[in-house]
């Protein structure tokens, strides 16, 4: 990573931070803070992508703003984790998309779910747009098969070889340890349980002062709920192309 103003400040912050340890039992960053003595750039990105913006250790320091000292790792850590996405995205040229990542967004998806509804009016019969559609194959009385499978493997497969490559210049270049099984299954356990989203146990300061576990639970709500959608893509696969069963199915099907 290159030093930005942003590390400078968060390395300012973390100095202060080392010397207090009052949150060290807050969340991962601060034990992983407590290792070092010198903050490198690629140290920082890797302690602000270990935060996950609870906001507990602001409401908690002492030197917070309004003193002249200004801790806010919060504040800073969410700015160098914008910066590490953009550093480290692939192809390089979408780095710019996330200076404005929620405007992009919400173009791209307008964008391509009005040229569906285009192509499907050109491409489509009026019978098969307005008609009524039911039994085996009526799924895909709109939009083919063959249309949905490659639109939706294609985005697929290129959003796991970008996230895969980011994640492994990022890996690169935080100089980690050799993986240990205890290790990797104690971080898999914090992220499938959001275990630093607890505050320490006591929730996250996600709007003021008063502890809170809305964001914990909307969090494991879109994570899980992404996951059925896949379980469920998944057994659909299977009932077509290993029973020859064709959508759409029943709700109560599995």
């Amino acid at each position: 990573m290159r030093e930005t103003e942003a590390i400078t400040e968060a390395r300012r912050n973390l100095e202060i931070c080392n010397a207090c340890r009052y949150c060290e039992g807050y969340c991962a960053v601060f034990p992983a803070m407590e290792l070092r003595r010198d903050f490198s750039p690629a140290d920082i990105g890797y302690l602000a992508n270990l935060c996950h913006g609870c906001a507990g250790c602001f409401y908690a320091c002492q030197y917070a703003p309004p003193h002249e000292w200004g801790i806010n790792l919060p504040k800073v850590f969410a700015e160098i984790r914008v910066e590490t996405y953009a550093e480290y995205a692939w192809p390089q040229p979408l780095a710019r998309a996330f200076a404005k990542n929620g405007t992009v967004v919400s173009l791209v998806t307008s964008l391509l779910v009005a040229a569906v509804f285009i192509l499907a009016i050109g491409l489509q019969s009026s019978a098969a747009l307005f008609g009524t559609h039911s039994g085996p194959g009526a799924f895909y009385a709109v939009i083919p098969f063959p249309v949905m499978a490659w639109t939706a493997g294609v985005t697929f497969v290129f959003s796991l070889v970008a996230i895969g490559i980011a994640a492994w210049r990022f890996w690169r270049d935080t100089g980690p340890a050799p993986l240990r099984k205890g290790a990797l299954a104690e971080a898999v356990g914090d992220v499938l349980t959001l275990k630093n989203l607890g505050g320490g146990g006591h929730g996250c300061n996600d709007i003021d002062g008063a502890f809170s576990t809305t964001r914990r639970h909307f969090h494991h709500a879109l994570f899980y709920g992404f996951g059925l959608c896949f379980a469920a893509t998944s057994v659909a696969t299977v009932y077509d192309h290993g029973f020859g069963w064709i959508a759409p199915y029943s709700l109560l099907s599995l």
